[in-house]
This record gives C-alpha cells, structure tokens and sequence, in this order.
C-alpha cells in the first residue's frame, strides 16, 4: 500500500520550500498524509486487520 514513484513525485512538487526540496516538514507531512489516507482506503474496502498497525504507527510518526 506504498505510495507510487509518481505519486510522491507529485506530492514533493506540491509541497517544496525550494528546488530539489524533499526533507522540508511539509513535504514529509503531507507524504505520510498520503500515505495515511491511502491506508484508510485500503481498511475501508478490506477487513484488512494485520496491516491496521503500520496505520497506527504511520499516525504516531505525524504528530
């Protein structure tokens, strides 16, 4: 359920501070967002439960 190469490519050009900007805060919180809400797609379409604590663990590295 990763992000896809294109997908975190567009994220970091939606967030950068400035070119070649991939560690600034809000690039790395809205890549793990994205991550997160693919996540919760993924718990929503399938009773998938063994996965449930890489989403748990994705929220504690958010805040």
């Amino acid at each position: 359920m990763a992000l896809s190469v294109e997908e975190k490519a567009q994220i970091v050009n939606d967030y950068k501070q400035a070119e070649g900007d991939t560690g600034s805060p809000e690039v790395q919180v809205a890549l793990l967002t994205a991550n997160i809400n693919k996540l919760q797609g993924h718990f929503k379409a399938n009773g998938d439960t063994s996965r449930y604590s890489a989403l748990i663990g994705r929220l504690g590295l958010r805040r």
